[in-house]
């Protein structure tokens, strides 16, 4: 076994759907249809995302701010795990010669994903184990994972990059202990990561239960599991 192979991985739960060609742009009929506007063209990923999800080219700049903090961190990550995916295909795009695993309990979703030729699974990612551990876990406006969840698909040294709509941040703050919070983007100041945590209120975060007002929303946050902890045997 290799350093980066996941001994907690099992292809048993890994739900991989089958990938099914579209026959209503194949067929004649389709095609005929198609071209007198009956039936529209068939979007791209990228297009669906922005009609479905308020804008492709906003998310994309959100994204961009991701990838700056990761590679303050990880840079070239082998592996990027992405639970709660749904059809966002940004981490492909920023990191072209990474491993981006997907994964969404939308079965549609992940359809689409892997129609296109993305690694992608119908899975739920308090459950789901890659193959390989991640140096890199996205976790955005999909909850959170407990430390024993992301021990599991992680590695020392390894980031879990997060932001706190749904309280990630602010769990894995309070209750992910081998996880230090090393950096920061806010959303109006994109080019710089924030390290120091004890000047004003820069990567500040509310006590759990508290409301998560919109400048926490749009601050990203990175923890770095540290290098004292050991992959699950």
């Amino acid at each position: 076994m290799t350093e980066t192979q996941n001994p907690n991985y099992s292809d048993e739960p890994d739900k991989i759907l089958p990938v099914n060609d579209d026959e209503q742009y194949k067929s004649s009929t389709g095609d005929l249809l198609k071209s007198l506007g009956v039936v529209k063209p068939k979007q791209t990923l990228e297009q669906q995302f922005q009609s479905e999800y308020g804008g492709y080219e906003l998310e994309h700049s959100y994204h961009m701010r991701a990838k700056k903090l990761i590679d303050g961190f990880r840079e070239s990550p082998a592996v990027i795990y992405y639970p709660g995916s749904n059809i966002d295909i940004s981490f492909t795009k920023l990191f072209p010669t990474s491993r981006v695993v997907h994964t969404d309990t939308e079965d549609n979703a992940i359809m689409k994903l892997q129609e296109a030729q993305y690694e992608a699974y119908a899975a739920d990612m308090h459950e789901f184990v890659p193959s390989e551990f991640a140096d890199v876990v996205v976790i955005f406006n999909a909850g959170y994972m407990t430390q024993e969840e992301l021990e599991k698909v992680t590695k020392p040294g390894s980031i879990v990059v997060v932001n706190n709509y749904h309280n990630a941040a602010t769990f894995m703050r309070d209750e992910c202990p081998d996880f230090s919070l090393v950096g920061s983007i806010m959303k109006d100041n994109p080019t710089t990561i924030v390290r120091d945590f004890d000047v004003a209120e820069l990567g500040v975060l509310p006590k759990q239960g508290e409301i998560v007002w919109p400048s926490h929303s749009e601050t990203i946050f990175a923890f770095q599991r540290q290098e004292t902890s050991s992959p699950e045997d």
